[in-house]
């Protein structure tokens, strides 16, 4: 598919706010995507060009951007700065000048806007980022201008400005991930009923072009919701968070959760998920960053308190004084997420982890098991009297035990 042709699907997503008419245009869209494609345009409507949990970041701020933009349109980088601050979005600078003014240079045939420059695929598209999001060194903020120049003069106003807007991870298009796995649904078996299984895929690999690719594989729907069932946790690459729902008071939790529950305080630190294969630990938050290098303290801790070859853990870490044992507020415990000065801060502000759930043991999936028999699982591979320590529970049965 031609990058233009997705632009004037982005445009008719633009225009619209309805959840089912956002849904509809998406499917009609994936219908016309091929399998090569299908997993790239997942990643461009996240603003990206890989999963989240991957450090790779297009990485261009709007100086950058700008600087682009002024060499493309052949304008000063000022007049960009002018209407930007007019129109308040980049992609409509570049579109508006992308229809007023042939641009400053041509590129030439073999560079990303080559030979008939306007026709540039998606594929074309997605690799000129990828080259931006993984260009390093010396040198590499002159690159990833030229690169995104050599794409801008490549591409008419309306796709230039979808371009723009996708450099910047603003999309503007008015939708999220659980609108795109609606659409795939609809798009292969006519309906959302493929929805469940799609987001279950997500959840345990927090990759949507991997599940899309997945799903895309197959023609026939059942057999690419065979395949996409299949998906696994692998230890290494986060699983995206379970959230808590909010309800009013004691008597509507027993209506929703029965009459025998387990009962946990609220832990006001950051949620972590530690990874521990055969002695290595990796730690993610909660948004998928891969946060390791910042909690050499609980690293350690994990490789020596939990006694697993293979685990997958999450709970909520909080800081504390190590001579009065007392917790801190969350003010303080923040200080820790930082990329300097780690061990100075880990001395400072030990952490602790209240670990509360498992959803990995030694080479198994243990998802689909009940809460009460993770639970079990988890107080057996954790030591006692450490840093890890298993979140507090209490098993009660009616509203008023817990209020």
């Amino acid at each position: 598919m031609k990058f233009s042709q997705l632009a004037d699907y982005f445009e008719k997503l633009e225009a619209i706010s309805s959840r089912i008419e956002l849904t509809n245009i998406l499917s009609e869209l994936f219908k016309n995507v091929s399998g090569k494609e299908i997993d790239k345009v997942a990643y461009l409507l996240q603003g990206r060009v890989a999963p989240f949990f991957e450090p790779i970041e297009i990485g261009m701020a709007d100086k950058m951007v700008i600087q682009a933009l002024a060499r493309a349109c052949g304008v000063e980088a000022g007049q960009i700065n002018k209407l930007n601050v007019e129109l308040g979005d980049l992609g409509l600078v570049i579109g508006r000048l992308s229809k007023q003014q042939t641009p400053a240079r041509q590129a030439s045939p073999g560079e990303a806007g080559g030979a008939n420059s306007k026709q540039l695929s998606i594929l074309d598209v997605y690799d000129g980022l990828y080259k931006i999001a993984t260009t390093g060194g010396e040198g590499s903020v002159e690159k990833k201008i030229n690169t995104l120049v050599d794409l801008l003069t490549g591409l008419n106003a309306k796709s230039a400005k979808h371009l723009v807007r996708i450099t910047l991870a603003k999309l503007r298009l008015g939708i999220g991930d659980p609108t795109v796995m609606d659409a795939l649904s609809v798009a292969k078996t006519g309906d959302k009923s493929a929805r469940p299984i799609l987001e279950q895929a997500y959840n345990k690999t927090s990759d949507l072009g991997f599940v899309a690719k997945i799903y895309w594989s197959f023609d026939n729907a059942q057999d690419a919701l065979n395949a996409v069932k299949k998906a696994k946790l692998v230890v290494g690459k986060p699983v995206r968070p379970a959230l808590a729902e909010r309800l009013p008071n004691a008597e509507e939790v027993i209506k929703r959760v029965g009459t025998e529950f387990g009962a946990e305080p609220k832990y006001d630190g950051f949620r972590i998920q530690a990874h521990l294969s055969r002695g290595e630990v990796q730690i993610f938050s909660r948004n998928l960053e891969n946060m390791t290098h910042m909690f050499p303290d609980l690293v350690g801790a994990t490789k020596k308190e939990v006694k697993a070859g293979t685990a997958i853990l999450e709970g909520e870490a909080i800081a504390y004084n190590p001579l009065t044992e007392e917790f801190l507020p969350f003010q303080e415990t923040t200080k820790r997420r930082r990329k300097y000065n780690v061990g100075e801060f880990a001395e400072k502000l030990p952490l602790k982890l209240f670990a509360f759930d498992l959803l990995y043991l030694d080479g198994k999936d243990i998802t689909a098991l009940s809460y009460k028999e993770r639970r079990r699982k988890l107080e057996q591979i954790i030591s006692k009297g450490g840093l890890i320590l298993v979140a507090t529970e209490r098993v009660l049965h009616s509203a008023e035990e817990l209020r």
